[in-house]
């Protein structure tokens, strides 16, 4: 899943959220975190697990012009598009390929551990390590992934979209056999060879069969993004075709395919790593801490995770 979460980060991506947030998080969001990192202390460490792109750190960064330093990892290959720039070079840190559950840091390390739908992917193996690296009396600051929320609702109503598309009698199956008919539109002579051919002219209501049960189905989704975006993308490889050719159509279909499959699979991750109350409170006791504030997080109004703060036993 790290080469599928690599991925991602290196198409430039500053955090998991761009459909909601373009820049950097902001709103109620940016709000909680901006309260935490204005009450840190004078020479405060500040380790950001699952960094992803960097989006904490660079909240961090400008919101406290000097004495905090963060540390930010991520098990996945990151990128960030803000690279470091020259006045955060000495205070701040990127690590790439580190497991949060075997933290590289030594015991009692950090004034507070920080993490954005990052360490309930990982589970309770790294709430423990944050324990082990968090010194005594130090605190935790987390959004976390709340079952009932709207990234959450969104992740399960694509995965069912991804399963609808990629059904046997699904707009990709159809797609895939009308590359050969479409393909010899580009021969000569090709247009003849298909006139009153039964099985093209099957293959061509297929297809057109799944482009409207798509149509309709988007038409009664509360989130039709991805199907929309499917539709586009096959339906621009289909007036494509006859110029590609066979062989590069198939290509570029399988390439669609590729991306579809990883997104799908970090819609689903999202999905089980999504915390009720009973698994919130687990992964922060796991954390060695005690909640001091456990707050529902909105945004515009919709329900979009957990806030939580926590300081060491």
């Amino acid at each position: 899943m790290s080469a599928n979460w690599s991925d991602y980060w290196a198409q430039g991506a500053l955090h998991s959220c761009v459909g909601s947030f373009k820049g950097n998080y902001g709103g109620a969001i940016a709000s909680f975190w901006n309260e935490v990192f204005v009450g840190l202390k004078p020479g405060a460490r500040v380790l950001d697990i699952a960094t992803g792109n960097g989006a904490l750190p660079a909240l961090l960064m400008a919101a406290r012009e000097a004495n905090v330093t963060c540390e930010a990892i991520d098990l996945a290959t990151i990128k960030p598009p803000f690279a470091i720039l020259p006045e955060w070079r000495e205070r701040l840190v990127f690590r790439s390929q580190i497991d949060c559950s075997a933290l590289p840091y030594s015991d009692s390390t950090f004034d507070l551990c920080i993490s954005q739908y990052g360490i309930e992917y990982a589970g309770l193996a790294a709430a423990r390590e944050v324990s082990r690296v968090l010194k005594p009396g130090g605190e935790i600051a987390l959004v976390v992934h709340h079952v009932d929320s709207l990234p959450v609702r969104i992740a399960q109503e694509e995965t069912r979209h991804g399963n609808f598309l990629l059904a046997p009698d699904g707009l990709f199956a159809s797609a895939a056999a009308m590359l050969e008919p479409l393909s010899l539109l580009g021969q000569p002579g090709g247009a003849e060879r298909l006139r009153g051919n039964a099985k093209a002219e099957r293959t061509r209501n297929r297809f057109n069969q799944a482009m409207q049960a798509l149509e309709l189905r988007a038409a009664s989704s509360g989130t039709p993004d991805l199907l929309h975006e499917q539709q586009a993308q096959i339906g621009e490889l289909c007036r494509a075709t006859p110029r590609l050719g066979m062989i590069a159509a198939n290509l570029r279909l399988k390439a669609i395919r590729t991306a579809l499959d990883a997104h799908l699979a970090r819609q689903i991750d999202l999905a089980s790593a999504a915390k009720t109350t009973e698994g919130l409170a687990q992964l922060v006791e796991a954390c060695g801490c005690a909640a001091t504030s456990v707050e529902a997080l909105h945004v515009d109004g919709a329900l979009f995770g957990w806030a939580v703060l926590g300081r060491k036993h």
